[in-house]
C-alpha cells in the first residue's frame, strides 16, 4: 500500500490536475511570465 493517496482512475487524476486551469492565480501568471522570458522555446 502506498503512503501517498492515489486516484481511483487516470480520469480522476486528470480532472484533479486540470482543476482551476482556466482561473490561474497571480502567482501562476508571474511564474508563467518568468518561464517565458527564460525559455524562449516555450513561446507560442
Amino acid at each position: 500500500m502506498s503512503p501517498v493517496p492515489l486516484f481511483a482512475s487516470g480520469s480522476e487524476a486528470a480532472d484533479h490536475g486540470q482543476a482551476g486551469i482556466d482561473q490561474s492565480s497571480g502567482e501562476a501568471d508571474r511564474l508563467i511570465a518568468k518561464m517565458s522570458r527564460v525559455r524562449g522555446d516555450l513561446r507560442s
